[in-house]
């Protein structure tokens, strides 16, 4: 190959193109990859958000919540009047929320319109006493007192009223007439709680309505219709209505797809604190059905958990004594928070609770639907996909796959580029090879055709040359065509079984006529036991390897002083070797490198050194791997000589 160089740089630039077009493609596989693996993990946090907010609202806030908002407003005084039965004066009871107020409430406070606040956990100090004897505590009372001197002066009356809802509760059981019965009581309560359950009791909206807002919304969102259509201006319309939540704060419901499906969750939440304080009504209803109540009427309203700074008040609007007061309960937020946190924990370890103001637009996939409070998590950036994913196992392979064709392409051009180097140079060295002999011919030729040797010696020594020289291109030729034939994956000629010695005797002539040419002396050592082995192998390819191997010693050991090409016979097991040694200057470890390669002497090699083409002991190595045997290099000794080894297995 004249110009490798050029196909080294069509290899380069075809890399330039593969490997960044495989890299642009492995980076945006991975992208999605990663794309596709943040996804299933966004799935799993959502999955797992409805599982924590369902814990939240269900197993803790609304037993909770559902208790503070259904409380009587008989409960919000220290004490209140319970009858004892017929010509028997009423007696004082201490309400629950003295005796026994809940851990999660900093204070139950009723603030009148002239901005006094009362608390039940206050009592006034004439019935400290009492208090005490009916199960409060110094402790609790003088804490209490301390909390409703400070909401008072964060509380603002005409603010607050204003920010809850107008609706009120069905009125309280107390206020039909005595005779009733307490079993006509329930009896003539059960339905009407029945009826509130799936209607706006504690200001709640039903899961059905809620579903089929949220449907409706969907189905919009997947419609389309003119601009100007009266049915797409009503959607609209119907999208930017705010709706009352749970306590009455407002929720936006022109979110689409997922929003929606977050809105249907924060639904059923919400309706499953409804029922829960349907019954927690009914409950108390019942409870407090038998207090004395003035004839007045009193009503309450419809509680709602709101902010007031850092402050988290469930509070409502109720009639009392023809004034409107509000009622309500300071939570202990801080509390609050802590105990949820740790509910959750096992699934959202680094989750926290902030709260929602009514300007905010709360995310309902993401908030309580018992409080105005949302959970944030942390954003999921990136996510490991795993280093066994589909894409990555194929990613992989396809590398695995470029890579290795890559290689296989590198080491077949090296081949090529290399064998073509050495085809180079065996036509080089075959052609200077011929030349040589061919000159010798032509001259010698003409000289005795002319008559020009007149000396019968002479002419006999001209004749002898051309005899050896016309071996020698007969050598030349038969170890080309040779190699060929193995190329070609042809084998030689047919085995046979042959006495060692028997072969010894064929070959012998030939060797020492070939020793005698270089002015060598040929030196054969075969023991009996070594002739009488037989051989089952191609007699003409094991005599052309012992052949090549004396010529090659001929060569390059004729300058040696100990002029003998040693050649030996052993048995050894089940195989015969044959040495040949000789006492020339060896092979150098350059040389011995790439010795039995073919073609690697170059005209240069040739002329400098000892003539040939470089391809006999390539030749000879696969001749003897042809027939079950193996040719190396046993020593290899710049002052001993070289020495070859040729081992070929006996018949069985």
């Amino acid at each position: 190959m004249k110009r490798p160089w050029q196909t080294w740089l069509l290899f380069g630039l075809c890399l330039c193109v593969a490997l960044p077009a495989m890299g642009w493609l492995t980076l945006k596989a991975l992208e999605l990859d990663q794309a596709e693996a943040l996804a299933r993990a966004q799935i799993e946090l959502e999955q797992d958000i409805n599982s924590a907010l369902w814990k939240m609202d269900t197993e803790f806030l609304t037993p909770l919540m559902a208790e503070e908002a259904a409380r009587p407003q008989a409960v919000y005084r220290s004490f209140y009047d319970v009858p004892a039965g017929k010509d028997k004066e009423s007696r004082q009871v201490a309400s629950p929320l003295l005796v026994q107020p809940s851990e999660y409430v900093l204070l139950n406070f009723q603030i009148a319109p002239d901005g006094t606040l009362s608390s039940p956990q206050t009592p006034a100090e004439s019935l400290n006493k009492i208090a005490l004897d009916n199960g409060a505590t110094d402790l609790n009372i003088k804490v209490s007192n301390g909390r409703a001197v400070e909401l008072n002066a964060a509380l603002d009356y005409g603010k607050l009223v204003d920010q809850l809802p107008r609706d009120t509760l069905p009125p309280a059981p107390n206020t039909w007439d005595n005779q009733i019965s307490e079993s006509e009581k329930s009896a003539e309560i059960a339905p009407q709680i029945d009826g509130l359950g799936r209607g706006n009791y504690l200001g709640l909206k039903n899961l059905d309505e809620q579903v089929a807002e949220a449907q409706q919304l969907q189905m919009s969102a997947g419609q389309s219709q003119a601009p100007n259509s009266s049915e797409q201006k009503r959607q609209v319309q119907q999208e930017k209505r705010s709706k009352d939540d749970l306590f009455g704060y407002n929720t936006s419901r022109s979110r689409r797809g997922a929003d929606v499906r977050a809105g249907q969750e924060w639904a059923t939440r919400n309706s499953a604190f409804q029922q829960y304080a349907v019954k927690e009504l009914a409950q108390q209803r019942l409870s407090y059905s038998i207090v004395e109540q003035p004839l007045s009427a009193v009503s309450e309203g419809v509680s709602r958990p709101l902010w007031v700074g850092q402050r988290l008040l469930l509070a409502r609007r109720a009639m009392v004594d023809d004034q409107l007061v509000i009622q309500g309960a300071w939570l202990d937020w801080p509390r609050i928070k802590q105990a949820l946190l740790e509910r959750i924990s096992d699934i959202l370890p680094e989750a926290d609770l902030l709260p929602v103001s009514p300007e905010d637009t709360p995310d309902p996939g993401r908030t309580l639907a018992t409080l105005p409070v949302q959970l944030v998590i942390p954003d999921l950036t990136s996510v490991g996909s795993g280093p066994l994913s589909p894409i990555r196992v194929s990613l992989l392979m396809a590398w695995t796959c470029l890579l290795l064709a890559t290689g296989a392409c590198a080491l077949l051009l090296l081949g090529v580029v290399a064998l073509s180097e050495r085809r180079g140079a065996f036509v080089s060295a075959v052609t200077h090879e011929l030349r040589t002999p061919l000159t010798t011919f032509r001259m010698y030729a003409e000289m005795l055709a002319e008559g020009i040797v007149s000396d019968e010696e002479k002419r006999q020594a001209y004749l002898e040359t051309l005899r050896v020289e016309a071996d020698r291109l007969s050598h030349l030729v038969e170890n080309v065509l040779s190699y060929a034939r193995l190329e070609r994956g042809r084998r030689g000629g047919r085995r046979e079984k042959i006495a060692a010695g028997a072969f010894l005797e064929r070959i012998q002539a030939r060797m020492e006529d070939r020793a005698a040419q270089a002015e060598m002396t040929l030196v054969v050592t075969a023991d009996q036991q070594a002739c009488n082995t037989e051989l089952n192998t191609d007699p003409a390819a094991a005599e052309q390897i012992l052949f090549n191997l004396v010529d090659n010693a001929c060569k390059y050991a004729a300058a040696a002083k100990d002029r003998r090409v040693q050649v030996e016979f052993t048995r050894t097991g089940s195989n015969l070797e044959m040495r040949v040694a000789d006492h020339g200057p060896g092979i150098s470890p350059q040389a011995a490198r790439q010795l039995f390669r073919p073609f690697t002497k170059s005209v240069h090699d040739a002329a400098n050194s000892a003539p040939g083409v470089g391809l006999g002991l390539a030749l000879s190595r696969r001749l003897a791997r042809d027939l079950g045997g193996q040719l190396q290099m046993e020593q290899n000794g710049e002052q001993h000589g070289a020495s070859f080894l040729l081992t070929l297995p006996l018949a069985e």
